[in-house]
């Protein structure tokens, strides 16, 4: 079974461990003690063991800055897609085997860091954004293994997002389930 997306801060997921305290928001001077207390949380998360190091969690470009201090959750720039736990708390049970995703679905993204609410937890919804900080292109993770490099306009078009904040609702039902709505348990996959 996948590790668990981090649908809240209760349950251990791939990022951190059980009962990880988010932020709620931090100050310049206040960042490094809110950090070190979440990367005791992150060696506790299920991929710590495979990848032992926090470095990794962050993407180079994502700067420090007002937006940033308010994240909840302040050591990643990644989500995992919701999918995994059916878009629903992850003490529901609920977690797939990876073979009942398509190779071609997402998996992760680096999420919007204009709305510092998206890094509420280590998961999301595919409408909840991605990040628009290397231009016009963005990097997903796919179920496979594999990368690939889409534009931010096609990750809201119906292949993927839709349109934000409507949580699938602007995409055909016949285009459902598609790469980011993949919910293996609902036959639009959201």
């Amino acid at each position: 079974y996948l590790p668990n997306a981090g649908w809240g801060t209760v349950n251990p997921c791939w990022a951190y461990g059980p009962n990880i305290t988010p932020t709620g928001g931090t100050t310049a001077p206040g960042y490094p003690a809110a950090l070190a207390q979440q990367l005791t949380y992150f060696k506790l998360g299920q991929l710590y063991p495979y990848i032992k190091t926090d470095k990794i969690m962050l993407c180079p470009a994502d700067k420090l800055n007002a937006l940033f201090y308010q994240r909840s959750i302040l050591f990643t720039s990644y989500v995992w897609n919701g999918a995994i736990n059916a878009y629903s708390d992850a003490s529901a049970g609920r977690a797939f085997k990876i073979t009942q995703f398509k190779p071609l679905a997402v998996l992760m993204w680096e999420t919007d860091e204009k709305t510092p609410f998206f890094f509420n937890d280590a998961s999301s919804f595919p409408d909840e954004g991605i990040s628009e900080r290397h231009g016009k292109g963005a990097i997903i993770a796919l179920f496979s293994g594999g990368t690939e490099r889409i534009t931010v306009k096609s990750w809201y078009g119906n292949e993927f997002a839709g349109l934000a904040g409507q949580r699938g609702g602007s995409i055909p039902v016949n285009q459902l389930p598609n790469r980011a709505w993949c919910n293996p348990a609902s036959s639009t996959g959201r």
